[in-house]
């Protein structure tokens, strides 16, 4: 990694995102799910296509003659990849997607007429969300906060309505209805559909399936624990099944709630999606018996009106629980870090250091301690002023994360002075780790937003205890000891000392 001739600005913070020395990023944007095909306009409008007649074809198979689908996914699938990927959001893919619904229809033998009509309702509430999304803030399009459910209640709620009008106008001509019933049977229809599968797109990130690791797939109680809302779902839907009642189909709602504590957004959205789904097909196979309601049109549409709310209850806890967990990560990363360079501040670095050393101690293994401060740091202060220091202490903490290993803790003890602990590192490992790093900060200099080059230094003190059983207190002072040393010799160098088995043990 090259940093010569690169710009910092004054008193930018920088946090290092990996390592046990450096910061977690707690305000890191997860780049939304864009699959690359944005920049293929023809790649996207086939992926559309297909995804769309796949989808309406599905849709129209499982429809009651007669009547509208009681679930139609295409609409909300069409627009989860619109508000997902801008780069499908162009004239191309949505034609792409209008000849999706249109081969459909021809396919499955839909008149003309019928098919352009039921085709404009269906783009009618997909266009009205996505425009709406299209201002929305990030945060709230991903549903990473609690707000975001509102605004997912109220857009999926306009673009329902509005498919609900064209639906209305077409209800007397395609299924001789009333155009309250049309309006009533369209929206609901839509509003369902959205708030179910809608959030499972919002809410995808890239890292929403690690920690499931291979060994989770064998049977432990980790793996328990960790499927236990999904097994309490599945026992609820089953018991539901056994019951009759209007309530019955309720029984798997205290497990979402627990998914939604335990899992990712992503996950309670997806369990949250298939728990609609076996609910709304439970009821139309009349696998969920449910007494009398339901009898009539209208208690139809009540009863999936119902589901749909029912599954933003499980959506809201998990935003709330994202929400809050994002917030006690800050509140950790604040008290651990440096908000300048974004390592470990001295009390922390204390307190994990020590926590290895106990590790340690029946160990043999060698341990090395390192001193670093910055040559002539006063002099940097007084030239570029507190910015220039600013950004020279921001530069070094890049620079010298590089050049340590993953496993080493990094941490700043106050103003231009430094420490590291490499635990299990050789001395002669350590002491060309030590090099590398003077090397690296004193033949880049950093060219200042406010003018003018920093030359920096280092002065580098290393105390090494061969076998282990150095304490933390021990290894830093005999470091600080060769840190003097480097000063005294000329500084820009780096002392070595040897932690003697006396005074460790």
């Amino acid at each position: 990694m090259k940093f010569h001739g690169h710009k910092i600005p004054a008193r930018q913070k920088n946090f290092p995102l990996s390592g046990s020395h450096a910061m977690s990023s707690f305000d890191t944007r997860h780049e939304l799910a864009d699959i690359g095909l944005g920049a293929y306009p023809w790649r996207a409008t086939l992926l559309l296509f297909a995804v769309v007649l796949a989808a309406t074809l599905a849709g129209i198979l499982g429809r009651p003659p007669g009547q509208l689908a009681s679930f139609w996914p295409t609409n909300a699938i069409l627009l989860g990849l619109m508000v997902r990927n801008a780069g499908f959001n162009r004239p191309l893919p949505w034609l792409g997607a209008v000849s999706g619904y249109l081969v459909a229809g021809a396919l499955t033998g839909e008149p003309l007429l019928h098919n352009v009509v039921l085709t404009v309702a269906n783009l009618a509430g997909v266009v009205t969300a996505t425009l709406l999304y299209g201002i929305a803030d990030e945060d709230d399009r991903l549903l990473r906060r609690p707000g975001a459910v509102l605004m997912l209640i109220a857009i999926c709620g306009m673009a329902a309505c509005m498919a609900g009008v064209i639906g209305a106008l077409a209800n007397p001509l395609l299924f001789n209805g009333t155009l309250l019933e049309g309006w009533l049977s369209w929206f609901v229809s839509e509003l369902v559909t959205y708030i179910a599968i809608l959030p499972v797109f919002l809410a995808f990130e890239r890292s929403d399936w690690r920690g499931w690791e291979r060994r989770h797939i064998v049977l432990s109680w980790h793996l328990l624990v960790r499927l236990g809302p999904v097994l309490t779902a599945i026992v609820a839907a089953m018991l539901a099944m056994m019951t009759a009642g209007p309530g019955a189909g309720a029984f798997p709602v205290p497990a979402l709630l627990w998914a939604a504590i335990v899992y990712t957004r992503f996950q309670t959205a997806l369990l949250t999606l298939i728990y609609t789904l076996w609910l709304l097909i439970a009821i139309q196979e009349k696998l969920l018996a449910m007494g009398s309601l339901g009898a009539l049109p209208y208690e139809v549409l009540s009863v999936r009106l119902a589901i749909a709310l029912i599954a933003l209850g499980p959506i809201a806890v998990s935003c709330v629980t994202a929400m809050r967990n994002r917030l006690l990560t800050e509140m950790e990363v604040l008290a651990n870090h440096d908000t300048l360079t974004g390592l470990l501040n001295r009390r922390a670095f204390f307190m994990k250091a020590s926590a290895v050393l106990r590790d340690m101690e029946n160990s043999t293994a060698p341990v090395v301690f390192m001193m670093i401060d910055i040559d002539h740091f006063k002099s940097v202060n007084d030239r570029y002023g507190h910015a220039g220091g600013d950004a020279a202490l921001a530069l070094f903490a890049i620079r010298a994360k590089v050049c340590l290993r993953q496993s080493d803790l990094f941490g700043r003890l106050g103003g231009e002075e430094f420490a590291v602990l490499l635990p299990g590192c050789p001395p002669e490992r350590a002491r060309e780790i030590a090099e590398q790093l003077r090397r690296t900060i004193a033949e880049r200099p950093l060219e200042l937003e406010t003018g003018g080059v920093l030359d920096m230094t280092l002065s580098i003190g290393l105390a090494y205890a061969s076998n282990g059983g150095a304490s933390l207190d021990q290894g830093l002072s005999v470091a600080d000891q060769a840190l003097y040393d480097a000063k005294a010799n000329g500084r820009n160098r780096v002392e070595v000392a040897e932690i003697c088995p006396a005074i460790s043990g």
